[in-house]
């Protein structure tokens, strides 16, 4: 039988490791999400901003998911892998479409970035009616190749500059533009990016958020487009972006994205992002839009780009439409 004052000692000891596991329970309790707040954040990642329309389009978020692989290659392939660091230059080999800026048939100029990592898909893009502008990573070991090879199936070429983005754990590969880097720095890393594409007439950029922001940057890499006698293109993925300004204080032929057409990359959005630049090409005469090269994307550029003649809307190249 339990004296008294062993059952007063027995009762203590429960009560105090019951006290214990309330505390413990409470402190997990506080590390853990709700349900509630679960959603929420699930929720505000379908809200895309200018400042990080480049987490949701950029090819590093991309490539693993898309369902086309560059060594899926076989050996009687048309297309040989380029070796990088090879020195060809084809920018001088491109002749530059005709003005379309003062035509009265609206115009949808259609822009695919983040080529140069998949044979399949591009080879596949390469095949529905053009022209398009095709921009090629320069970091993509395929891009000189695979881009002639878009080139000799008419359709026109550009480089996809990386370029800083606000958000720096995005991965830039090895050939990039920074902040901080000085003129020389930013000219190798141009000189590097014009030997890994062929025949292109000028450059975008590939995320650049930050970058496109600093004008001190852009005043060398316009300078420098304007000697090579290249367009740019601004993609345009934050609104404060200086580069459309300071191009054309260089009198760099220019233009801007209008439209992503697949950041989110569901059939109905894209669909949807098409017929807006319907809208916009016959009210202003005029819509750039980019896209990259995503299935979803893909299948819907097969339906949609042979309506286009029957709709009166003519499909062109984005050196027929910049700012001279």
């Amino acid at each position: 039988m339990i004296s008294p004052e062993k059952r007063v000692e027995l009762i203590t000891f429960i009560l105090l490791i019951g006290a214990l596991l309330i505390i413990v329970l409470s402190v997990v309790g506080e590390d853990q999400p709700t349900l509630q707040s679960q959603v929420e954040e699930t929720s505000s990642q379908h809200i895309v901003q200018d400042e990080d329309i480049e987490t949701n389009t950029s090819a590093e978020t991309d490539a693993d998911t898309l369902p086309y692989h560059v060594d899926d290659v076989s050996e009687d392939e048309l297309l040989t892998l380029a070796v990088p660091g090879q020195d060809t230059s084809f920018a001088e080999e491109t002749t530059v479409t005709e003005d379309l800026s003062g035509t009265d048939t609206p115009v949808i100029v259609v822009i695919i970035d983040d080529l140069g990592l998949s044979t399949s898909a591009l080879k596949t893009l390469a095949d529905l009616p053009g022209p398009m502008t095709f921009a090629f990573l320069p970091y993509a070991d395929a891009s000189l190749s695979l881009s002639d090879y878009a080139y000799k199936k008419g359709h026109e070429i550009m480089i996809h500059m990386p370029m800083e983005a606000m958000n720096t754990k995005l991965d830039l590969g090895d050939i990039a533009l920074r902040t901080g880097q000085t003129a020389d720095e930013i000219n190798e890393q141009l000189g590097k990016a014009f030997k890994r594409v062929s025949h292109y007439v000028g450059m975008n950029n590939h995320m650049g958020s930050k970058l496109t922001q600093d004008a001190d940057a852009m005043e060398i890499v316009m300078t420098r487009l304007e000697e090579e006698g290249l367009l740019f293109v601004d993609s345009r993925t934050i609104s404060t972006s200086v580069a459309e300004e300071i191009a054309d204080q260089h009198n760099i032929p220019h233009a801007t994205r209008d439209i992503f057409i697949d950041h989110v990359a569901t059939e109905a959005f894209v669909h949807e992002a098409l017929a807006d630049a319907e809208r916009l090409a016959k009210e202003e005469g005029v819509a750039v839009i980019i896209g990259h090269p995503k299935a979803v994307t893909i299948n819907a550029l097969s339906e949609w780009l042979p309506t286009l003649q029957d709709k009166g809307i003519r499909l062109a190249p984005v050196s027929a439409i910049v700012t001279r």
